[in-house]
């Protein structure tokens, strides 16, 4: 099962390619991150095919990112105990402040 948060945005994006470079780079600052016992527990997948960054958005038109970065909990990395799930949140929330950061002070 899986569940798709898409919230609705009203701006516009820029329609230019982040370079692998780039993207390493700005990922990179992800393993700086806090996370219990070490535990890094996100993934992440950019999706650079128009056609398909169409197709997990749902959407057709112009409005369409030229990449798209999907955001996953890996609960095999998750540290035990009885808030390994909130605490994993938690953790992706610093990678993406992060990886946010960098990417602002890149541009």
């Amino acid at each position: 099962m899986a569940i798709v948060i898409q919230p609705d945005y009203n701006c516009s994006f820029e329609d230019r390619k982040i370079s692998d470079y780039d993207l390493q780079r700005i990922f990179e600052t992800c393993i700086w991150a806090p996370s219990p016992f070490n535990s890094q527990p996100w993934e992440f997948i950019i999706l650079k095919d128009k056609k398909r960054i169409q197709h997990v958005l749902n959407r057709d038109g112009s409005d369409i990112p030229p990449n798209l970065l999907v955001v996953l909990n890996n609960k095999k990395r998750c540290d035990p105990g009885p808030n390994a799930v909130k605490l994993a949140y938690l953790s992706i929330g610093g990678a993406l402040a992060n990886l946010m950061f960098t990417a602002d002070y890149s541009n």
